[in-house]
């Protein structure tokens, strides 16, 4: 039997290789895959035809943009394929531009939209409109957070039979549960605080550093472990400046899982998110998670509970809140045991596969 042409794009390769590994490596189409680079893909068995530039300097170049939107509009159209994937914002645009006024069926894995209710500003309203013009010339959504579904459903009044809902993008759990064992806290020892995060200031590294300095002045015993992608000489280069030694900045490694059991608590300063999967992770280790009150993190923390919620953006409610777990006066044993019973069956990543590849079956 003919398998149907699919292709999946990301933005960067990375999505692919850390999420949607076993979705690429188990699932009955004919997929081809695409990138802005394609060199770092991890799948050299799979079909690796298709790439897209994502420098900012060629895009901003209108003679330039146009000719790659119909280079990539010709190549898209000439395979034929029943369905076209895109994952992340950039990429959403990139393609769906190139495909104005075609009859190609388009599928939006929404890993968060760039516009959010804790953040209304002129990027707001630039991001809200252009996708909501691009909503209509796309077949089906996917969405992993509450917010955003309903944003797909009531603002752009996308009919719910061409929506799915996901809780997230899967989690592996068969690696985590070697891991689980609960581990307390020892008094007088040092307090491990964990982020798991690119090195993107919207990322909230600039923030962090100003904790980690308030940390340190007030020589309370912590240590601050940075696992990401990208480069964070930036950040490294600032604390240096200002002498803090109690943050540490390392790349990112394909074993952070072991890292996360070993953090006392999981510290999440991003400002956007569409479904953070390092804090689905770390509660599931039995981690707790502070963090901001941010679309995607209201779906899975809930406030002195399994973790803690803080308004956006307020930093120095941060700094206080933070403050009162190091030094006990919150008990984060509790929250500790209040991480076991997180309902993980609905993010298991075979559930999850499975939902994925019925609706672009039925989408084909």
């Amino acid at each position: 039997m003919k398998k149907n042409k699919v292709l999946f794009i990301t933005t960067k390769a990375i999505t692919q290789n850390i999420f949607f590994k076993e979705f690429i490596k188990n699932n009955p189409f004919d997929l081809t895959l695409g990138c802005s680079d394609i060199k770092n893909l991890e799948f050299t068995k799979k079909k690796i035809q298709f790439n897209f530039t994502s420098n900012i300097w060629k895009l901003l170049n209108p003679f330039l943009f146009l000719f790659i939107i119909f280079k990539n509009r010709k190549k898209i159209i000439n395979e034929n394929f029943k369905v076209i994937i895109i994952n992340n914002p950039l990429a959403s645009f990139y393609i769906r531009l190139s495909l104005l006024f075609s009859n190609q069926k388009i599928m939006y894995f929404v890993h968060g939209y760039r516009f959010h209710n804790s953040e209304i500003n002129l990027k707001y309203y630039i991001y809200y409109f252009l996708e909501k013009i691009l909503s209509k010339c796309t077949s089906f959504f996917i969405n992993i957070n509450r917010d955003d579904f309903l944003i797909t459903k009531k603002n752009f009044k996308i009919p719910s039979k061409k929506i799915l809902f996901l809780p997230s993008v899967g989690i592996n759990f068969k690696k985590l549960k070697k891991l689980k064992k609960l581990k307390k806290i020892k008094n007088n020892s040092q307090f491990k605080i964990g982020v798991i995060a690119a090195y993107r200031d919207n990322k909230g590294y600039k923030e962090l550093i100003e904790i980690s300095e308030f940390l340190y002045l007030k020589k309370i015993n912590v240590i601050i472990e940075c696992f990401g992608y990208d480069s964070f000489e930036k950040y490294k280069e600032v604390v240096n400046i200002k002498k803090i030694k109690n943050i540490k900045f390392n790349k990112f490694t394909k074993n952070i899982h072991k890292n996360l059991k070993g953090f006392d608590l999981l510290c999440h300063l991003s400002k956007r998110e569409g479904m953070p999967i390092s804090i689905i992770e770390s509660i599931f280790l039995g981690v707790p998670v502070i963090g901001y009150k941010i679309r995607g993190n209201r779906d899975i923390i809930k406030h002195n509970f399994n973790g803690y919620l803080i308004n956006p953006y307020d930093l120095n409610r941060f700094k206080i809140f933070l403050c009162r777990i190091v030094s006990g006066k919150i008990n984060i044993n509790l929250t500790k045991k209040n991480c076991r019973p997180y309902n993980i069956k609905k993010h298991d990543q075979t559930n999850i596969n499975h939902k994925l590849i019925r609706f672009i079956l039925n989408a084909c």
